[in-house]
């Protein structure tokens, strides 16, 4: 196990010399974490990174030219880009410098891009609005026709008309927080904390499809309880219990599956190790 050395002032230097440069954008970012309930859990992401960080093994003395070089493009990109004002998109290449930084300076191998605390990094991003706008309908409407599928199941006939559920003397409207932008959201950071490490990237990709399926299954479910319970009440239930429902379909969904992901050695009986012995019993 390698042993943590402390920071270096060329570390330091650099990423404040980035935080600087970049200070706009991630200014912004802050601001709209503050501002937008959607993309208040950018700051959980951050602050589950920072364990993350802790655990890397120790630093080199001075930072390697070729990632100095690759900050030095971004920035170079950023300048070029900045007509376009797109603070999201410099957001993203000073959270990639940053990660160009403790890449060099941590000494990580392997593609640096795939490493779990990039993505993490990634969805501190005010990203769920912008998604929300753009995929949002389109994710409401699949999960209202699913959840038509899900009642039908129950012999209740339900017809879709947008993201309208009609049944039998009711309509449900499936509204913008049922999109699951916010589940998926929670998900994503959910999953790349548990994500099984030193895997082939069949398994991993394996695992990230059974993944969304799960996030997209567990919205369903939650569309359907809602359904279900707005039918028995005739009228639709509070926000405290929307919540809860949520959690626990979210729990139901992927809990269970990603506990018996990470613990099959528990299971498994253990292996005895028969030993060649001679006549007398005496080891060979």
């Amino acid at each position: 196990m390698s042993k943590r050395a402390p920071w270096p002032l060329w570390e330091i230097g650099l990423y404040l010399a980035i935080g600087l440069y970049y200070h706009r954008a991630l200014g912004w970012v802050v601001h709209t974490w503050s501002e937008n309930t959607y993309e208040s859990w950018g700051f959980i992401a951050l602050l589950l990174l920072v364990p993350r960080l802790r655990q890397l093994p120790g630093q080199r003395p001075v930072p390697s030219a070729r990632h100095l070089l690759g900050i030095v493009l971004l920035a170079l990109v950023d300048h070029l880009l900045a007509p376009l004002k797109v603070n999201a998109l410099s957001a993203l290449l000073g959270i990639c410098s940053l990660h160009l930084g403790c890449v060099s300076f941590r000494a990580l191998r392997g593609r640096w891009y795939l490493q779990g605390q990039l993505w993490l990094a990634l969805c501190s991003l005010p990203l769920a609005y912008w998604a929300n706008a753009v995929f949002g309908f389109q994710l409401q409407h699949l999960a209202t026709r699913a959840a038509a599928q899900g009642l039908g199941l129950y012999g209740l006939s339900a017809s879709v008309q947008g993201t309208l559920l009609h049944l039998p003397g009711v309509t449900v409207a499936v509204d913008t927080a049922c999109s699951g932008i916010k589940l998926l959201y929670t998900g994503v950071i959910f999953g790349i904390l548990a994500a099984p490490g030193g895997r082939t990237l069949a398994v991993k990709t394996a695992y990230w499809g059974v993944l969304l399926l799960l996030l997209f299954g567990a919205n369903v479910m939650r569309i359907l309880c809602l359904t279900m319970a707005h039918l028995q009440l005739g009228h639709p239930i509070g926000a405290v219990a929307h919540e809860l429902i949520g959690l626990a379909a979210f729990g139901l969904c992927l809990g269970v599956p990603l506990a018996l992901l990470h613990t099959p050695a528990r299971w498994r009986p253990a292996r005895t190790c028969r030993l060649p012995l001679t006549e007398s019993g005496v080891l060979r």
